[in-house]
């Protein structure tokens, strides 16, 4: 847990994660004490605090946090306002995460990787679009209900309740 903690104040600001389809009606539906409107707003806050760290320490134990770091790394990218640093972007996500045999290669099918090396001749900020959906519906259907249903996310929400109670 203090590695979670360490990561809290860097990703405490990343709100794109709260996207991930099922995140939101999860924890709204974590949220125990219906006569306690307040203690289930700081319940889903707390939660949203955490549980970003928590996931990510989750995919470290499954060696498959590349997968986050991507999909957090294309939406870092599609801020990218300057054509200079949005090409040098790119070819950096791309060598750290796309590329066979990557550093961080994340797990995609040869179709969609191939179609994202030709994106790189013409580096937009659509051009990881389809690599990020893949690996966002793998997280959305493996790695994320196996971290619902893990001790770490179990104590992060039971210790989320105690500490409204």
């Amino acid at each position: 847990m203090a590695l979670c903690l360490r990561e809290v104040a860097m990703l405490r600001e990343r709100r794109e994660f709260r996207q991930i389809p099922g995140y939101q009606e999860h924890l709204m539906a974590s949220v125990v004490t219906t006569d306690k409107v307040m203690a289930g707003v700081l319940l889903q806050e707390n939660l949203q605090l955490y549980g970003v760290a928590a996931f990510r320490a989750f995919l470290k134990t499954e060696f498959s946090e590349e997968n986050l770091e991507f999909w957090l790394a294309c939406e870092e990218f599609k801020k990218t306002r300057s054509t200079a640093k949005l090409v040098s972007k790119a070819h950096r996500i791309f060598e750290e995460f796309v590329d066979v045999q990557a550093p961080r290669e994340v797990n995609i099918d040869f179709q969609t990787r191939e179609a994202t090396r030709k994106n790189m001749q013409e580096p937009s900020l659509t051009c990881f679009d389809q690599a990020q959906g893949k690996v966002h519906s793998l997280m959305e259907k493996d790695s994320y209900p196996r971290f619902l249903r893990s001790k770490m996310y179990l104590d992060l929400l039971s210790q989320s309740q105690r500490r409204l109670s």
